[in-house]
């Protein structure tokens, strides 16, 4: 898929979909710091020296983890060419053109509605609509405008008579 910057639109993570993972992994962060930091102390004795490791590498995964919040990852691409579905796990087909897209449709599944995108050798593409958050309604009706420009499918003018 070759198409200019201008013409990609990029769907990010929602923010929400993002503080489950995130919480969980500062947990796990913290109890593995802990853990770290008392047998390090009781071992080595020096406590100072091991806390300010620990400070740092935590502000370090804390800036990170502000950092994936303020900028998600992008989850959805959609240019003139097709559209391609990234960081995500069992998603299908990662990418496909246009020309290779039977049908794009909402259906309901077991983590909530999907945008399921059928192509035309039998495979397809799942988006959970929860993780486009408040984008998800314009993410189809631009997936469905591109599918129909490609397609050549125009709207039909309403005759003024």
């Amino acid at each position: 898929m070759t198409a200019s910057e201008a013409d990609v639109s990029t769907y990010r993570w929602a923010r929400s979909a993002l503080l489950r993972p995130l919480g969980l992994a500062a947990v796990a962060v913290g109890g593995g710091w802990l853990v770290l930091v008392l047998v390090l102390a009781l071992t080595h004795g020096g406590a100072r020296t091991v806390s300010a490791i620990a400070a740092a590498v935590t502000s370090l995964l804390l800036a990170a983890a502000c950092w994936v919040l303020l900028r998600p990852p992008g989850l959805l691409e959609l240019s003139a060419a097709g559209y391609r579905v990234r960081h995500l796990r069992g998603v299908g087909v990662e990418a496909a053109e246009w020309a290779q897209v039977q049908s794009v449709d909402t259906r309901p599944a077991k983590g909530g509605p999907v945008i399921l995108i059928d192509l035309s050798d039998g495979e397809t593409s799942v988006v959970p609509l929860a993780l486009l958050g408040a984008r998800a309604m314009e993410a189809q009706h631009e997936m469905h405008g591109r599918l129909n420009r490609a397609f050549g499918y125009r709207r039909l003018r309403e005759s003024t008579s």
